[in-house]
């Protein structure tokens, strides 16, 4: 008679064995989670975040806080709330679509690079990470943990790297990006190169006009015989050279001209940028000298950021 019942009692205790052993893997991997989550953080002097979904409260430790520069006691309690006033109110739109997406399923991870309100005012850049550390029977969300690295002097960097970029393409320099075949085929060119010779990039890009044509006659000969040596040279990454170019209408324009040589995985220069200034602003208002080095510095930095300017 207690037979089906001990069957049934040893079929519960299997179950609850499978039940048990799948926890234990899920908080094994939680462990793991939360000590890379260290690693991470004590790398990258980060500030760490707890956030427990179902009651909106959130840990921090002393560095999140001193990202926005706060002591724990002006903003406890801290939850979501809290972090949510700080944030800017266009980020936090992108935010909270990120989040979604993470907690259906659809990411692995959320990730996002967002300002928020420092307490002297300004708004610095954080990048913030995280994922969801708990679930419950359903898949909902339960637990999240991540971190706030300041990414303030990378954001200002990039801006005002931006902000060179495009003054100077503004400006009196035309790039031209050159196939080192023969003629110098022109690859792409930026668009104010109709302010330097009087050409739409349209009419030059494709090889229908070479670049050895734009070059005066006179010139032609020793400019491609130097670039050619240049070239074979090992390890050389730039030149620079002074020449004449013809414009559309047939005038000349002398012309100094900065390259950077591309090499392929063999060392063989395949293609190189060239970067045109008008001679007349290069020696108008400043030693030749001096302005050969910050204008190489300028040029090494933002090479690989002019061709196809938006």
């Amino acid at each position: 008679m207690n037979e089906p019942n001990s069957v049934s009692l040893e079929h519960e205790i299997v179950v609850l064995k499978a039940l048990l052993q799948e926890k234990e893997a899920k908080l094994a991997e939680y462990a793991k989670q939360v000590e890379n989550l260290n690693l991470v953080i004590a790398g990258t002097m980060a500030g760490s975040w707890d956030w427990n979904i179902l009651t909106g409260e959130v840990a921090v430790n002393d560095r999140w806080l001193e990202i926005v520069g706060y002591e724990k006691h002006e903003l406890e309690p801290v939850t979501i709330e809290t972090w949510a006033k700080l944030c800017h109110p266009e980020d936090l739109k992108r935010s909270g679509v990120l989040l979604e997406k993470h907690f259906s399923g659809e990411t692995d991870s959320y990730e996002i690079e967002l300002r928020m309100k420092h307490k002297n005012g300004e708004w610095i850049w954080v990048l913030d990470r995280g994922q969801v550390f708990e679930r419950d029977h359903e898949g909902k969300p339960l637990r999240m943990v991540g971190s706030h690295q300041d990414i303030s002097e990378r954001k200002t960097a990039e801006e005002r790297l931006h902000h060179e970029r495009h003054l100077f393409m503004g400006g009196p320099v035309s790039t031209f990006r050159l196939k080192n075949s023969p003629g110098l085929p022109v690859l792409d060119v930026t668009r104010n190169v109709e302010t330097l010779l009087g050409y739409r990039p349209s009419e030059l890009s494709g090889n229908n006009v070479s670049y050895a044509e734009l070059i005066h006659p006179d010139d032609r000969e020793r400019v491609l015989r130097d670039s050619a040596g240049f070239f074979d040279e090992v390890g050389r990454e730039s030149f620079d050279q002074e020449y004449r170019l013809l414009k559309k209408d047939g005038t000349e324009i002398p012309v100094y001209d900065f390259r950077l040589i591309l090499r392929d995985e063999n060392g063989t220069a395949d293609h190189f940028d060239s970067f045109i200034l008008d001679a007349a602003f290069h020696y108008g208002n400043e030693p030749s000298l001096s302005y050969n080095r910050r204008f190489e510095r300028l040029v090494t930095t933002l090479a690989n950021q002019f061709i196809n300017v938006p």
